[in-house]
């Protein structure tokens, strides 16, 4: 009987995630070879970035990561702290529980931890032709150049610039994300385990130029005190969408070439991964391409509903970016089904039914709690 091969290409997160689930989900399994092959000269992301529950599960059970054995120096992240979002509270904390905690981690390290696992095999070469992998099923993890986006549906959002910069400080308090409201949009705040902060200001550049944004990010964090020399700030302007034709013959895409949408509550590692099952599904349980591409359409557009439902309830600033976010609609009843269930329970009961590690009863990546948590702490005085 013929092995089946599967070959992922990138060594993004995209990319080292989905072998790492295959690598380790189906090591015992001989009848399936994995392999990466990915491009050395492809510089990764500079910033830290943090994720959710899910990754930090697969990180330790694949890689016997823990805080003492941390060989890719991610430090804790105990929750996401927001500041200045809705009118009711200056801060709204979103708890990460004690048996659930997650990670932040600079790319390029979690990405040579993952290289390192020996879980599927690892090559290097600059694949121009995707056609021409001789492989079962092959992911196409190969990032953001896209040529064509009439292959793609639009995904609302209201950011679509940032500026990214690492600055030369470190808050040995701060355990958790801060994601930060400022008068033009947000700006995330990640601590990374080497002395220095990582933040990423978002914007919408159709009604904030790059100068203003620079300017009120300076401002806001102080950046110059940390040898941040402004002239350097790295921009990058980006579109949100996601792929009409997610598998297209034994070409399954994933990453930037399957979906982007902006990093407000970390939703793309795990995104990743609950792609990562569903293409197994239709890998080796025969689930129609059609049923798989509904399945995971729905999964983003309740990621994309849950993230603009924090422009939708607002800010402490009264000024064009909210006005223009505050008019976004969610039509979705499901949406609304969780949002009723979590104002008819207390934190406790939900709790109770709530596992922050099972999937099938969440909205997105999100169950009832969560919702709670943010509907209280933009409408209740706490």
């Amino acid at each position: 009987m013929k092995k089946t091969k599967i070959t992922i290409v990138g060594r993004g997160n995209a990319g080292c995630f989905t072998a790492l689930h295959y690598g380790y989900y189906l090591r015992k399994n001989k009848e399936v070879e994995i392999e990466l092959i990915y491009d050395p000269n492809t510089p990764t992301e500079f910033v830290g970035q943090g994720t959710q529950l899910e990754a930090t599960d697969l990180m330790g059970k694949a890689l016997d990561i823990c805080q003492y054995h941390n060989q890719p120096k991610a430090t804790l992240k105990l929750g996401i702290l927001y500041e200045n979002f809705g009118k009711a509270n200056k801060e709204i904390y979103h708890p990460f529980t004690y048996n659930a905690t997650s990670v932040h981690y600079e790319p390029y390290k979690i990405q040579d931890a993952i290289l390192k696992s020996d879980l599927f095999t690892v090559k290097e070469q600059d694949i121009k032709d995707i056609s021409n992998i001789d492989s079962t099923w092959v992911f196409d993890c190969r990032g953001r150049k896209i040529n064509n986006y009439e292959e793609y549906d639009v995904l609302e959002s209201p950011v679509n610039a940032a500026l990214l910069v690492r600055a030369n400080h470190r808050d040995l308090n701060q355990n958790w994300t801060r994601s930060v409201a400022t008068p033009h949009g947000w700006t995330f705040v990640i601590p990374n385990v080497e002395g220095t902060t990582s933040y990423g200001y978002l914007f919408n550049k159709d009604l904030t130029s790059k100068h203003q944004a620079i300017n009120n990010f300076n401002e806001t964090f102080r950046l110059q005190d940390y040898d941040v020399d402004l002239e350097k700030i790295k921009y990058m302007e980006f579109k949100n969408y996601i792929k009409k034709e997610m598998i297209k013959d034994n070409v399954i895409y994933s990453g930037n070439r399957l979906f982007f949408l902006e990093p407000l509550e970390a939703t793309a590692v795990q995104a990743y991964l609950y792609w990562a099952r569903c293409a197994y599904d239709h890998m080796f349980f025969k689930k129609t391409k059609e049923e798989t591409h509904r399945r995971y359409k729905q999964y983003i557009l309740e990621i994309q509903n849950f993230i603009n439902w924090h422009y939708i309830t607002g800010s402490t600033f009264d000024t064009p970016f909210w006005q223009e976010s505050s008019k976004y609609k969610i039509d979705d009843p499901l949406f609304f089904d969780y949002l009723k269930r979590s104002r008819e329970k207390s934190y406790m009961d939900l709790k109770d039914q709530d596992d922050p590690l099972n999937t099938q009863i969440r909205y997105g990546q999100w169950n009832s709690v969560n919702f709670k948590n943010w509907d209280e702490g933009v409408n209740k005085k706490r």
